[in-house]
């Protein structure tokens, strides 16, 4: 099972879009995106929303992904 940070990195990457191109999607500057991205920062479930619908990621998928990431600090 991917961990959420891969899935962004996946899904942005299938999607052929720079963290920067991302970032001006979801309103953000290309950091913020950055350090999610990284794993240095946990989402919270409105950034992970806006990112599963910007890249069409199986919310499900990335709810357990990042429920997985919580019980495990």
């Amino acid at each position: 099972m991917l961990t959420f940070p891969e899935m962004i990195a996946v899904y942005r990457r299938r999607a052929s879009l720079s963290q920067t191109a991302l970032a001006e999607r979801l309103g953000w500057k290309q950091p913020r995106l950055s350090l999610l991205e990284t794993g240095r920062q946990q989402p919270t479930a409105a950034d992970v929303l806006v990112i599963c619908t910007e890249l069409q990621i199986p919310v499900a998928d990335a709810m357990r992904a990042v429920g997985h990431a919580v019980g495990a600090a």
